[in-house]
């Protein structure tokens, strides 16, 4: 290496190797090699060639290079050879690194002018070689002339220049590898994780696939993702710690640690802590070497952080690559958190809605206070014991939910008529399967349920209502619904007949299965657990009175 010089791992490999070609070629030239720092500063190794030796054996040549170095080359562009004694030159060959000069090999070279006795004796005297040994030496490497010295110097000046080119072009095409890799390796990341911002994923699953994809491509032995649930308006959305990889600590005081170290962020930029040579973040010991934190912010606000931690491998730094990965993957997993907390109130919003719509006209008769919510309830839960996906579960339940939306066309006389309906008002109440059909056909997200609030009414044998559908002819969310409806009407007191008993519409099911019902439901719904089925109709009921009351009342006012 250079002494004085600071250089990378790679710039000192490039430059030792280097060196070592020059000397193996100035050795074939009769040419020894050293090296100095812009201080004067020479290196000092072994196994030096005889001329090399000479030099940095010999305190009053060493202390002649340093000064040449000091006051001369240092301020010349081309910096010129010198002869220190009659028959001894020295070549400077400039060390570049990018526009600035670093040091210089010195290259060594004698004309037979030294093999005079009293420099011989000079330089025995100063590097305690024997004479005659030095005289034989020096004597199959001397120059017959001065011309000699400079082809010499010139050829290894273009080698130096050469050989730096070779190795500045390596170096660059190496760096240049490098991010190349880099980039093809983020970019591969962040392609999977914008692949994976799927509505249906959860936030935790999509935490925990950045955690892993992060620890696949970084040299670190855990990463964490670390929220504070207490903060923003994605509180309680997500687990408050994620991790992938083997902490040398155990959860909880990682747990702990993690949770101070964000508490006390107020950057919003990627931090890097050693906490072996920072005093006051020795407490982070326990997570690793070194720790890049990326924190995560929701409105202006730190809410957690992304933690790469123990760093791996020989190379201990933190590249400027893995803190760019990990500031990426932060900024994409904050938007699909973010979007995943809209949509869930979006969601919440259209469901309050649908629940406060079907809820006003269950309670236009308090006989049938609920029913809406417990044919969408028990819809749901016979679409999941038959194996339907979660997805389509999902749509079953909302179908159940408005599959009486139509009733709100009904005459209120006739829903809430005592006793018998004529055929004229029956014929009315079959109209509500249509009515619904028509009222949702305008809105985009309920596309999908309107067969099952248009055909809920139709029989498996093909007597039912409005379009006498026969078979698998009816649409699948139909049939779902109209098992559950007619389980909750059969299980309710109507103002024409009592409830039924459990055991009586159970039997009613049965003996119905393949005429009115689809005989492949049938058995899975005898396997429903109806316990959260008894508690909402005994909720519902509680409920009933003070709704008719309401309704009651609203119809005096009206009246008067």
């Amino acid at each position: 290496m250079i002494p004085g010089c600071n250089m990378t791992e790679a710039e000192q490999q490039a430059f030792s190797e280097i060196k070592a070609r020059l000397c193996r070629r100035g050795e074939t030239l009769g040419a020894g090699v050293i090296s100095c720092c812009v201080s004067g500063e020479l290196q000092k190794t072994a196994d030096e060639y005889l001329l090399s030796h000479l030099v940095l054996e010999s305190p009053s040549i060493s202390q002649s290079v340093s000064k040449l170095c000091l006051e001369i080359w240092n301020d010349q562009d081309q910096p010129e050879g010198s002869e220190l004694f009659p028959g001894f030159w020295v070549v400077p060959l400039p060390i570049n690194r990018g526009k600035r000069r670093a040091g210089y090999f010195v290259a060594l070279l004698c004309t037979t002018d030294v093999l005079e006795p009293d420099r011989i004796s000079m330089l025995c005297k100063e590097t305690g070689a024997e004479q005659t040994y030095l005289l034989k030496q020096l004597a199959d490497i001397t120059h017959d002339s001065h011309e000699s010295v400079q082809r010499t110097a010139q050829a290894l000046r273009w080698m130096s220049r050469d050989l730096q080119a070779v190795m500045s072009a390596r170096r660059d095409n190496t760096s240049f590898s490098c991010q190349l890799s880099e980039a093809y390796e983020e970019l591969s990341l962040l392609y999977h994780l914008g692949q994976s911002m799927r509505i249906e994923q959860t936030p935790d699953e999509y935490v925990e696939l950045t955690c892993n994809s992060l620890l696949q491509n970084l040299p670190y032995r855990f990463v964490a993702v670390r929220l504070i649930s207490t903060r923003g308006t994605l509180q309680n959305e997500v687990t408050d710690l994620h991790m992938a990889g083997h902490p040398l600590c155990d959860t909880s005081e990682l747990l702990k640690l993690s949770g101070r170290l964000v508490e006390g962020m107020n950057n919003p930029s990627a931090l890097v802590y050693e906490p072996k040579h920072m005093a006051e973040y020795e407490w982070l010991e326990p997570l690793g070497n070194c720790i890049i934190a990326q924190p995560l912010r929701c409105e202006g606000q730190i809410i957690g952080a992304v933690l790469a931690c123990d760093k791996i491998g020989d190379d201990k730094e933190v590249t400027t690559g893995e803190i760019k990965l990990l500031e990426t993957s932060a900024g994409f997993l904050m938007i699909f958190l973010e979007n995943a907390a809209l949509y869930r109130d979006q969601q919440s919003l259209f469901m309050g809605t649908l629940e406060a719509l079907t809820a006003s006209i269950d309670a236009k008769d308090a006989y049938t206070c609920g029913h809406s919510e417990r044919v969408a309830w028990l819809s749901r839960q016979l679409a999941a014991e038959a194996g339907f996906d979660p997805e389509v579960v999902e749509r079953i339940y909302i179908a159940g939910l408005v599959h009486d939306v139509g009733k709100i066309g009904v005459p209120e006389a006739v829903l809430c008529k005592t006793g018998r309906l004529t055929d004229e008002e029956f014929a009315e109440i079959k109209k509500h399967p249509e009515i619904g059909a028509r009222i949702l056909k305008d809105v985009p997200q309920l596309q999908d349920v309107i067969p099952g609030v248009l055909y809920h009414h139709e029989r498996i044998d093909g007597k039912g209502y409005p379009h006498g559908l026969r078979g698998y002819d009816i649409p699948v969310f139909a049939r779902v619904i109209a098992l559950a409806d007619s389980f909750d009407a059969m299980s309710s007191t109507r103002t024409y007949r009592a409830a039924l008993s459990r055991d009586q519409v159970i039997e009613e099911i049965k003996r119905c299965s393949g005429t009115q019902f689809d005989p492949v439901l049938v058995p899975h719904f005898l396997r429903l657990d109806l316990t959260v089925y008894d508690r909402m109709v005994e909720e519902h009921k509680a409920a009933g009175p003070s709704i008719m009351a309401g309704s009651n009342n609203r119809i005096r006012d009206k009246a008067a």
